[in-house]
């Protein structure tokens, strides 16, 4: 749930919390000129959270008359403060030509300055940097190891990248029980990728035992989280082990949420026709 305190709040907290947990930094209507003025008031005396905040506001508030090169501006004198978080979002500007001509080499040396500052989202941008020769010589080894100082870091997509690339490319040289437990770490932060991920992890016994009532479990914990692509396997699982009129109903309120939330699927009725099934 998104939450609303009072603004001046914001300059004591650190800004990757502020992202994660949904704090209205950079649009809230609620924000007027005269907030804005303290936040340039506290930037100018110093206070790193203000400069990123002001120039997080500018990215994005398009009422505001800002630009992103003000955005830049603010990211440049937040991280020559030492903020790593700043130096991420510059790393996002020379990558995204936003503010600054795009240079993807520049970008990639933000992303490590900022990674070597300990920014876990850094981490998983100079990550990928050397996973697909973007900007650095393309070198899996490190880019493994940043993943991996990433997802210790704390970060949800990184401790799923550990994990999936097990799941799908059975990898012999990844510790199979590590990576399952990377993905039990997302799943209990809610990604509902990991926890898919997870189910197949369990159906298939890849570092786990096999648990089929435990993928049954994490294949709906993913759906309920959001994920189109569980909603449909749940659906498919639920019309085909059917014993009642409630279970078809179940399944089919799955399908039609699996195809409202975006997964290519074919119409419930045809679906129905094709599985030798009536279509209710």
């Amino acid at each position: 749930m998104r939450q609303f305190l009072d603004p001046r709040d914001w300059l004591s907290m650190s800004f990757d919390v502020l992202l994660s947990d949904g704090y209205e930094v950079g649009s809230a209507a609620s924000l007027s000129q005269e907030l804005d003025q303290i936040f340039l008031e506290r930037a100018a005396a110093g206070n790193i959270n203000a400069m990123i905040i002001l120039g997080f506001r500018r990215e994005h508030r398009k009422s505001m008359d800002a630009s992103y090169t003000d955005a830049h501006q603010w990211y440049s004198r937040a991280a020559a403060a030492g903020s790593a978080p700043a130096m991420y979002r510059l790393g996002l500007n020379y990558d995204l030509g936003h503010g600054v001509y795009r240079d993807v080499v520049e970008a990639a040396n933000w992303y490590r300055q900022g990674a070597e500052c300990g920014d876990a989202i850094a981490m998983r941008f100079i990550a990928r940097c050397y996973e697909n020769g973007h900007g650095v010589a393309r070198d899996k080894s490190e880019a493994h190891q940043w993943y991996n100082a990433s997802a210790h870091g704390g970060d949800v997509f990184s401790m799923r990248y550990l994990g999936e690339h097990f799941i799908n490319d059975s990898q012999p040289e990844v510790d199979a029980s590590l990576a399952v437990e990377w993905l039990r770490k997302a799943s209990a932060a809610g990604d509902a990728p990991s926890k898919l991920f997870l189910a197949t992890a369990c159906e298939r016994g890849l570092g786990v035992e096999v648990d089929q009532r435990e993928a049954q479990l994490l294949v709906r914990s993913a759906a309920e989280a959001g994920s189109s692509k569980a909603m449909y396997i749940l659906s498919d699982r639920l019309r085909q082990e059917a014993e009642s009129n409630s279970d078809l109903l179940d399944a089919k309120f799955w399908y039609e949420k699996a195809s409202r939330a975006g997964e290519n699927v074919i119409d419930w009725f045809r679906f129905s026709e094709l599985s030798g099934e009536e279509a209710f």
